[in-house]
């Protein structure tokens, strides 16, 4: 192939590691698998995924309102997935730790409407493996629209309501 392009042997070689990069970026698999690489800084060993729920209800803490309509809010509002948070990173298990990829996974969790508020915590393992933790707060995204109007006294013209994150 390379001759088809008028490229010699020692063209293809000074390519090749520009090509194991486009295509661990692009996802394909690991930079590591495919260039045969030590992790300096050690593999992802694990990815721990917390989702908290939009209010503090645990009774230890004082949250100084009524508990029963924190936990009623909470009942009504739909839990992100943890499964689709994971999609969104630009990492996995057995990937090498890259402190930039999981700087950018925050950015990318961050950027998601339904998301208040991501923490990341990194913990070196005794084997020098990583383990990478995401904890993530939810937003309210449940909207209720009340259309009324007093013209001729009050009447009630309808209503909707929404919730941005459904499916989680």
């Amino acid at each position: 192939l390379p001759r088809a392009f008028g490229l010699s042997g020692s063209l293809m070689a000074v390519f090749f590691p520009r090509t194991l990069t486009l295509l661990a970026f692009l996802g394909t698999t690991s930079a590591a698998s495919l260039a045969g690489q030590v992790c300096t800084q050690g593999e992802v060993s694990s990815v721990v995924i917390n989702v908290h729920s939009i209010f503090d209800t645990d009774p230890s803490s004082d949250s100084g309102a009524i508990p029963w309509f924190y936990n009623l809010a909470n009942g009504v509002h739909a839990d992100t997935n943890e499964s689709f948070l994971r999609s969104e990173l630009l990492f996995g298990v057995g990937d090498c730790f890259d402190p930039f990829l999981v700087g950018e996974s925050e950015r990318l969790l961050r950027r998601l409407s339904f998301i208040s508020r991501v923490d990341v915590s990194t913990v070196r393992q005794s084997d020098g493996s990583m383990e990478v933790a995401f904890d993530t707060w939810d937003r309210w995204t449940l909207q209720v629209n009340v259309r009324m109007s007093f013209e001729e006294g009050f009447e009630f013209n309808g209503g909707d309501v929404t919730e941005k994150n459904l499916l989680g």
